[in-house]
């Protein structure tokens, strides 16, 4: 797991940004997305389920993670290494799909797809125990130009599966206890 990464989004293109509005508090939807066991139950496209197999919730540190068909078959594999940490506020991380050991690989459905995308995470307290979620993903600087255009291209995409992913973390808060 030696792969040397870009650490910087690409300004070849503008960034694909999703955003959400929660009935949770901020300290609740952080701990969502921060904690292994609560990740595991939201973090994947609507109608596949997660698996985190590692997180090291730390700059420098690494999330390893495994999405599948409900009944465990088709796994698709990622990884995030974590360069920013704003508690409660911000998370910064590059995001690739990799192998069940954790080296980067190519999008199992789009080869061509970014090696490595720059990730933003923001929490803002919107009060009244209302959280804002927004994510923001840029293909890494080093990404090619046919990579970034593969990246342009599927911003439709992208969207649905943002919208099945943040689906599943409303309905999954919306289990916890307040």
């Amino acid at each position: 797991m030696s792969d040397a990464i870009s650490t910087r989004p690409t300004t070849a293109t503008a960034p694909h940004i999703v955003t959400r509005e929660f009935d949770a508090p901020r300290d609740l939807v952080w701990d969502a997305c921060t904690q292994a066991h609560h990740l595991a139950n939201w973090f994947a496209p609507g109608g596949r389920k997660g698996h985190v197999k590692t997180m090291d919730f730390r700059v420098g540190g690494m999330v390893h993670y495994c999405q599948t068909a409900p009944d465990g078959s088709d796994p698709v594999w990622g990884r995030g290494i974590y360069t920013e940490i704003s508690p409660k506020n911000r998370i910064v991380y590059m995001q690739s799909f990799s192998d069940e050991q954790g080296n980067i690989g190519a999008h199992p459905m789009a080869p061509g797809w970014p090696r490595v995308m720059h990730c933003i995470y923001r929490f803002d307290d919107l009060g009244g125990n209302r959280t804002r979620l927004t994510v923001e993903w840029t293909p890494a600087d080093d990404s090619s130009l046919e990579a970034i255009a593969m990246f342009d291209g599927a911003r439709a995409g992208m969207n649905g599966g943002w919208k099945g992913t943040l689906d599943n973390l409303e309905n999954y808060l919306n289990t916890l206890e307040r």
